[in-house]
């Protein structure tokens, strides 16, 4: 099923937003856009994602992913922002939740179902799934999700090979 809203990744992990855009292209969403620099995404703001996907540090010491979510918030108040990040700080979490971000998603083995939850809460209101019908999906898609991460890290890496 074809999914027709726009998702912006702002990750300078080129390993990393590869699996971010292949998973989002195997849930159906196909208008998808990866940056490397958060000034690259606030060019394109005009855009009008639907979701920004964010890491937390960038490797820009100038623009953080911190300083991006204020510059997005200055912009746009109303577009959903999910940090992804290795960042283990609660402190930092907390920071970008009081900046307005939606959620804050530590890099796991568990990202990709962490995430899944989140687009499903965003982009499909839980009042037409019961919590039954929620925890069923869950049980089924995290053995998949697990699968999911192993197939495109292998992928990945033949590529590069």
């Amino acid at each position: 099923m074809e999914n027709s809203k726009k998702i912006f990744i702002i990750e300078d992990d080129p390993f990393y937003s590869a699996l971010l855009h292949s998973f989002l292209k195997l849930k159906g969403y196909r208008d998808i856009h990866v940056f490397s620099k958060g000034t690259e995404a606030l060019q394109q703001l005009e855009e009008q994602p639907d979701l920004i996907l964010i890491d937390f540090d960038l490797g820009d010491s100038a623009y953080p992913g911190k300083r991006v979510l204020q510059e997005i918030r200055r912009i746009n108040e109303q577009i959903p922002v999910i940090f992804i990040s290795g960042q283990k700080s609660i402190h930092e979490a907390i920071q970008t939740l009081k900046f307005g971000a939606m959620d804050y998603i530590q890099k796991s083995d568990h990202t990709l179902e962490r995430l899944d939850r989140k687009i499903n809460e965003l982009f499909h209101p839980t009042s037409v799934l019961t919590s039954m019908d929620i925890q069923k999906k869950n049980k089924r898609h995290k053995f998949f999700m697990g699968g999911i991460f192993f197939i495109l890290a292998l992928g990945i890496s033949i590529s590069y090979m």
